[in-house]
């Protein structure tokens, strides 16, 4: 918890530094997003599929301003769940050495998401984000990466919906990069934080 709050305030404060107005997104606009996430995980799932505390990822989407407050994002990523029942296996590589590896769990992740935003006052820089959206996790499984023929097995983990909140900068015309806390509202993950840039794209 000292470690988020201090890493809110650093980041606040890089963006004090290299504020400037710029103008509001209009219709028609589109953008490219790239976000890495943090949660934690329900200790119910956790008990189920031997799952440590917390996992992450790292996201790329496509945001369309339908309106100069209001967009839609859809996209697709990767997320990576700590492990507390990790398996071993030996492994032949293609050049005929053997060694020993251990597995993680990973999934697929598609999401979709509603936006509204607005700056703190007139021609701000600085402004709020609000989101609701939904994650789809597929392909869920412990499995030792890029091995042919090694165990797997498959994990039923839920994203669900989820509720986004937070602040954004706008240092130019397209280019935002913000910071969002985010609430699950399913029963396998809990809430995390997002650290979001959005940039180039259409005008």
């Amino acid at each position: 918890m000292v470690f988020q709050r201090q890493g809110i305030a650093l980041f606040l404060a890089f963006l004090l530094l290299f504020s400037n107005n710029v103008s509001a997104d209009s219709t028609g606009d589109w953008r490219l997003s790239i976000e890495g996430n943090m949660f934690s995980i329900d200790n119910s799932i956790r008990a189920s599929e031997g799952l440590g505390q917390s996992g992450g990822g790292l996201d790329l989407g496509v945001v369309y301003y339908f309106a100069p407050k209001m967009a839609a994002k859809l996209g697709f990523g990767f997320v990576a769940f700590t492990d507390d029942q990790k398996f071993s296996q030996q492994v032949v590589s293609n050049f005929g050495d053997r060694d020993r590896f251990s597995s993680g769990v990973s999934a697929a992740n598609f999401f979709g998401e509603l936006l509204y935003q607005a700056p703190m006052k007139d021609r701000s820089n600085f402004g709020y984000r609000a989101s609701l959206g939904y994650s789809l996790f597929a392909e869920a499984e412990r499995s030792i990466d890029r091995c042919v023929d090694c165990r797997v097995d498959a994990l039923d983990i839920e994203g669900g919906p989820y509720l986004s909140a937070g602040l954004f900068f706008k240092y130019s015309r397209k280019g935002k990069i913000g910071l969002s806390a985010r609430q699950y509202l399913s029963d396998d993950i809990n809430n995390g934080l997002v650290l979001w840039w959005e940039s180039l794209g259409r005008d």
